[in-house]
């Protein structure tokens, strides 16, 4: 590859030189599915559990805990007994609704398709000190070019020379703003959810809010002359306290009980080491299974593993075996892996950590 070659196809050089970094540091992600530990307060007591009323329950805050207490079931059986003789804690607490439908005024600005001021000229003739004007042959301009235009003339009033002639000017602005009409409703929900145990201990106390507004004009700066200068809400009270109830439930039960949950694990496909033709196909042909078809992780392992054993020293090959093992739930080796990692890459030791961190909220 001579200079001159080079100095032709620059720019063909650099695009090459981009696509071959950015495909050698490429890194692929798989889904996992698994299951988080409660995020505030584990407790044996917990598991049997009386539920109380909850006062001023009008959003049904209640029937959605045990929905969400029965999920929690079918992950991990009989992990809460609901109502039981032999009850160790129980479950009360308080619910107050707000609900507020307003209407207020705001000012938004028109965009309009052609100058929003316009200068009309009209052609006049002095006549014994009067100015008599035809009013049927106007000449039209936007105000921007209007002040150019005056610049270089001379005026009186209303009245304007240009190239000796003598008009009359007339300017006329359509309005810059509209005053648009809204309605806002919004909706909250707060509840204060205690459980104790049998001898009035406190075991867990938490306040949940949720806020629900519908405000159709929220982002409305800008408007066109025919757009609607009215807008209302149409946010449904009942139907949205029961959803705000259902998240409410939702996170109470996160913070008391193990629940699901899903997260990206990247996988790095840019081998760190050197490694023969065969070793480094079967390297990625790995990888690209893993992605691909997930539900035949475990002949997969096998098959890295292998490659472990054989590359002792890639961070690459055992961050992604821990991955790998994480898919099928071997928590325990997928740990282990990641401990392994010392002297990495800064990606490497990046997602090693937050994969640390996750799995120190699994509940295995």
């Amino acid at each position: 590859m001579n200079r001159k070659w080079i100095m032709e196809n620059g720019k063909l050089v650099i695009i090459l030189f981009f696509i071959i970094f950015f495909t050698g540091c490429s890194n692929k992600e798989i889904n996992i599915y698994t299951v988080e530990k409660p995020k505030e307060i584990q407790n044996e007591k917990i598991k049997f559990i009386k539920i109380d009323n909850i006062q001023n329950d009008k959003a049904n805050l209640k029937e959605k805990i045990i929905q969400k207490m029965k999920e929690v079931n079918n992950i991990i059986p009989n992990y809460f007994h609901i109502n039981p003789k032999n009850y160790q804690s129980v479950l009360s607490g308080t619910e107050k609704i707000n609900k507020k439908d307003t209407f207020y005024h705001k000012k938004a600005k028109i965009i309009y398709k052609k100058p929003r001021c316009m200068v009309t000229l009209y052609p006049c003739k002095e006549v014994g000190g009067m100015f008599f004007c035809n009013f049927s042959n106007p000449i039209h301009y936007s105000l921007k070019d209007f002040n150019l235009l005056q610049k270089k003339s001379y005026q009186n009033g209303n009245y304007i020379l240009i190239n000796n002639q003598i008009y009359k000017k007339n300017i006329s602005c359509k309005p810059e703003f509209a005053t648009i009409t809204c309605e806002k409703k919004e909706i909250s929900l707060k509840a204060k959810l205690n459980i104790k145990d049998k001898n009035n201990n406190l075991l867990f106390s938490k306040t949940y809010k949720k806020l629900s507004i519908d405000d159709p004009c929220a982002d409305i700066k800008e408007i066109y002359p025919n757009d609607p200068k009215k807008y209302k809400a149409y946010l449904n009270f009942n139907q949205k306290a029961d959803e705000l109830a259902y998240l409410i439930a939702s996170e109470f039960i996160e913070d008391i009980a193990p629940h699901n949950i899903t997260f990206n694990a990247k996988l790095f496909d840019d081998l760190d080491v050197k490694a023969d033709f065969k070793d480094k196909k079967r390297f990625e042909n790995i990888i690209n299974e893993i992605t691909k078809n997930p539900q035949n992780s475990k002949n997969l392992i096998d098959e890295m593993q292998q490659l472990a054993n054989k590359y002792p020293n890639s961070c690459i090959i055992k961050y992604d075996l821990a991955v790998m093992y994480m898919k099928i739930k071997n928590y325990q080796k997928a740990k282990n892996l990641l401990l392994q990692l010392n002297n990495c890459n800064e990606n490497i030791q990046k997602e090693r950590e937050r994969l640390i961190n996750i799995l120190e909220r699994i509940y295995f």
